[in-house]
């Protein structure tokens, strides 16, 4: 289940925002709204042209990523007025007693510029693609010996 989400400079989000789906202090109201803990159901509402369906955007973006999904979308990827070349997106999954969390960097809305994942305070891997830089221990937590990171780094970067 998704615990938390964040996303920063991107479209119109170029100040971090974050969305604690555990804070369930607003929710006593309606206790549909949460299963074992998280908010399950909510409803984003403002005024037309604040965001909101950038935030369903960003949320789903993580679909993209892991299924390489490569179809073309609008360009206004990153915050206009951002001086950074990158957004940011983190995402932090319970599952039972495991915690994961997936963060990564992307410089359009089709090339990564690096990506990070953390398995119950335990990072597994790191890269950041445009400096070639590597980080894999860990990987007996995922019941991995190994990764190609060679292949990685290429099917990353080629995009």
């Amino acid at each position: 289940m998704l615990k938390k989400f964040s996303v920063r400079n991107y479209k119109n989000f170029r100040n971090e925002i974050e969305i604690d789906f555990q804070d369930t202090a607003g929710y006593q109201f309606s206790a549909d709204c949460i299963s074992d803990g998280f908010i399950s159901k909510m409803i984003i509402y403002g005024r037309n042209a604040t965001g909101k369906t950038n935030l369903g955007r960003a949320i789903g973006d993580i679909e993209k990523v892991l299924f390489d999904d490569r179809r073309a979308s609008d360009s206004a990827f990153l915050n206009a007025d951002s001086k950074e070349e990158y957004a940011e997106f983190s995402y932090t999954f319970q599952f039972g007693d495991k915690e994961i969390i997936y963060r990564y960097k992307k410089l359009s809305d089709q090339k990564l510029s690096g990506e990070e994942f953390i398995l119950n305070g335990e990072r597994i891997f790191q890269f950041v693609y445009s400096d070639n830089i590597r980080y894999i221990g860990n990987l007996e937590y995922i019941e991995a010996e190994t990764i190609i990171v060679d292949n990685v780094i290429n099917l990353t970067c080629s995009t």
